[in-house]
């Protein structure tokens, strides 16, 4: 159970520095969109396609960041779940019931 707890705490950990970094990505590539959109010439489409290109890298670097955020809040709710099993196998144990739970996984 300790382990599990420590687990949910390095997740929520983890997935909190991911949504630190993915906002300064998506911040990062709004910013640089809207510097390349500005300085652009052409109609509103060019524009906007000059400001793609001009913003691959940061566009990329936004949408790989989110995922992996994603990621880290799919990990923290996967070890809450351990966790949740942990607590119900020990509420099981006080009245007897985890003993007859592991007789009937071993038949």
């Amino acid at each position: 159970m300790r382990r599990a707890a420590g687990k949910m705490h390095e997740a929520r950990k983890e997935h909190r520095d991911c949504v630190v970094v993915a906002a300064k990505a998506k911040h990062a590539y709004k910013l640089a969109y809207a510097r390349a959109f500005l300085t652009s010439g052409g109609t509103v489409d060019q524009r906007k396609a000059i400001s793609d290109a001009a913003t691959e890298k940061e566009l990329l670097a936004h949408e790989l960041s989110e995922g992996l955020e994603r990621s880290a809040l799919e990990a923290c709710r996967n070890t809450r779940s351990e966790v949740d099993m942990w607590r119900s196998y020990v509420a099981a144990s006080r009245d007897g019931t985890a003993t007859q739970w592991a007789m009937a996984e071993h038949e």
